[in-house]
């Protein structure tokens, strides 16, 4: 038993539902399903899995026992860590990063098509983008890779249209006989 808590459980020595003792005047104790020793705030399952727990701050596990630290994103940031995959209908990214629409912009160089065939060729990935080791080791963030992905489409439309430039020359001084 764990004084001044109340814990409701049939047949087991784990109680289906734990409520922990506060830390004083104006505060809440723990609360737990299926543990008697909640992590945060709100835990469903035992701290070994972690099933689902709330954490101070607002953070929020499911299926991992701790929010996941390390690569390149600060984890004091984190709200939110799965140990699995998240199935949904519509992910919104609010962001205030620079959308690259400037790629249209009359004084955007693009770089010549020649350069981006040797980057490619030299480094397996396209320019702006990170490699697959680099991602592997600290993983992505979705709106960066949209960014990236959207700013490189436009970037393609522009390399069609100077194709397709090329092309109509070359069709012209076809149909004109080569002069």
């Amino acid at each position: 038993t764990i004084p001044n808590s109340l814990m409701i459980g049939f047949n087991s020595t784990i109680p289906t539902f734990f409520v922990g003792t506060s830390s004083g005047a104006n505060t809440t104790g723990k609360v737990g399903v299926g543990t008697a020793t909640p992590q945060g705030d709100f835990q469903v399952g035992d701290g070994g899995t972690g099933k689902f727990c709330v954490l101070p701050g607002g953070r929020v596990t499911i299926g991992a026992a701790q929010i996941t630290t390390g690569g390149l994103y600060d984890e004091s940031f984190t709200k939110l860590t799965v140990d699995g995959r998240i199935m949904c209908k519509d992910i919104v990214i609010s962001t205030t990063a620079d959308w690259p629409d400037f790629v249209f912009d009359s004084a955007y160089k693009l770089m010549p098509i020649d350069v981006l065939g040797e980057f490619i060729k030299t480094n397996h990935h396209l320019p702006g983008s990170k490699s697959a080791v680099e991602i592997e080791k600290n993983g992505i963030s979705l709106a960066e890779l949209c960014k990236q992905q959207q700013m490189q489409i436009e970037q393609m439309a522009l390399y069609i249209v100077q194709i397709d430039a090329r092309l109509k020359v070359l069709e012209a001084a076809q149909t004109n006989g080569g002069k």
